[in-house]
């Protein structure tokens, strides 16, 4: 995790006002089975941001 200024904090994979998924850190090799996990979940329409924790709480 990593501190977002005084809005809270980010980590590899983030949610935004519950609308925008950002992948920090997408262009490491590691990092692209999720992104592709979180692709696919968003155009069949599955993706949910529950287990995630709010950015700025």
């Amino acid at each position: 995790m990593w501190r977002l200024g005084n809005y809270g904090s980010y980590g590899i994979g983030s949610v935004f006002a519950d609308r925008v998924f950002h992948l920090h850190q997408g262009r490491f090799a590691n990092n692209v089975d999720l992104f592709v996990q979180i692709c696919t979940s968003i155009r069949k329409g599955s993706f949910s941001t529950e287990g995630y924790r709010s950015c700025i709480s």
